[in-house]
């Protein structure tokens, strides 16, 4: 719903979050700033295992920039970069959607970052269904620990099934491997990809502000605080 009585609504805690100094009236929703070191520690992952492994990540997005990308320590190549759309040509846009997650992750973990470009604006079309497939078969080669997917399309298109049985392969053939997809619902239709698989490997994220229902196959595995406030440390 639009408003929720926290007296009333019963409280659910499935990761067993340690929230000691909060009580339901005043922690949902959560607009506390916290820094890097507080957050960690209530989301239990104070001593991450993966701080110091060098795993692989995927970044599957609209668009990085590769001179903002390589200050903070990473340098794009025709290794670890691929342009979907340019018949994986080497051209980077200046697009931020791709680099702010870059920069997010990049702020818990210094690891082996690889970026496929999938989304050249954002028309959200079918054909970027396509491209998102492409940048999922990269993944099939090069075999990632982590694949975030910061794109994703609604469609009432009958052809969006097949899309979607195709995307569930690939994504079902990676067992191993563990992938981040955002959740929305801004059209009406019952079927988002890749939110709306039903896959144990793939986990679904979606925020306070968000334009998701909760229901059925929408419901976020994970829902992210209100961000607005949030200051430069996380």
């Amino acid at each position: 719903g639009y408003s929720v009585n926290y007296e009333q609504a019963d409280y659910y805690n499935p990761l067993n979050i340690n929230l000691p100094e909060f009580t339901i009236k005043n922690y949902l929703p959560d607009n506390t700033i916290y820094d890097i070191d507080d957050f960690l520690d209530i989301i239990n992952l104070k001593n991450i295992k993966y701080k110091n492994e060098k795993i692989k990540i995927l970044i599957i997005d609209s668009g990085f920039n590769k001179q903002r990308i390589s200050q903070l320590g990473t340098r794009i190549n025709n290794t670890n970069y691929k342009n979907i759309i340019n018949n994986n040509s080497f051209l980077i846009n200046d697009k931020l959607g791709g680099t702010n997650v870059f920069e997010t992750i990049n702020t818990f973990i210094k690891t082996e970052f690889y970026f496929a470009e999938s989304e050249w604006i954002h028309s959200e079309t079918i054909d970027e269904v396509d491209y998102m497939i492409e940048a999922l078969k990269w993944a099939k080669q090069i075999k990632p620990d982590i694949v975030n997917i910061s794109v994703g399309y609604s469609f009432d298109d009958f052809i969006i099934h097949a899309k979607k049985d195709i995307i569930k392969e690939l994504i079902s053939d990676m067992s191993s491997t563990i992938f981040c997809s955002g959740v929305r619902k801004i059209k009406s239709t019952n079927i988002e990809l890749p939110s709306s698989i039903n896959l144990p490997n793939l986990i679904t994220i979606g925020n306070s502000q968000g334009y998701h229902d909760f229901n059925n196959n929408f419901k976020p595995d994970f829902v992210l605080p209100n961000l607005s406030n949030i200051n430069n440390n996380i």
